[in-house]
């Protein structure tokens, strides 16, 4: 499984890194909002986590980027 986690704070990613890995999850961040969209073009994630108050974008412009990229 893949997960990428959109996450500024990065002592909250390290803790969520830390318990995805122990159950042998490929975890995947960045802590940008625009970023994010080409990391999950690349990796094709199963799962997203992302921070409701985004750098780069709100929240539904990001849902809305996020679902056309999986759409293509």
């Amino acid at each position: 499984m893949k997960i990428v986690v959109v996450e500024d704070d990065v002592l909250l990613f390290r803790h969520y890194e830390r318990i995805l890995k122990r159950a042998d999850i490929e975890v995947h961040h960045t802590s940008h909002a625009l970023e994010a969209i080409d990391v999950i073009d690349e990796v094709h994630p199963d799962v997203i986590i992302a921070d409701m108050l985004l750098t780069g974008s709100t929240h539904s412009t990001f849902v809305k980027k996020v679902n056309v990229s999986l759409c293509v």
